[in-house]
């Protein structure tokens, strides 16, 4: 079937999970990174660096969710003005 080109999906899939058999990884025979000493004297100055960032990009978060909401509470007031007066506008008319 492989050969002749005829394999349906279902055979496909057959044939993959049959022979899969899950990764095993072996942590103790991953060597640790090297570092010099210069790399390790600057570890303070790194993390402090990760921590700047990541309250950065924290606070541009909560800037961008106050611009979106407000935008949005804006936007709803508006078109509920306009539907009002539109509202209004047509009570007139009807009367």
């Amino acid at each position: 079937k492989l050969m002749n080109g005829q394999m349906t999906f279902f055979d496909y899939e057959e044939m993959f999970y049959k022979f899969a058999k899950p990764l095993k990884v072996h942590r103790s025979q991953i060597p640790m990174p090297y570092r010099t000493e210069e790399e390790i004297k600057k570890t303070a100055e790194v993390t402090w660096e990760g921590k700047w960032l990541s309250y950065r990009q924290r606070v541009w978060g909560d800037y961008q969710t106050q611009h979106h909401v407000r935008d949005f509470m804006v936007g709803m007031a508006l078109g509920t003005f306009f539907s009002w007066i539109g509202v209004q506008h047509m009570k007139q008319y009807r009367v």
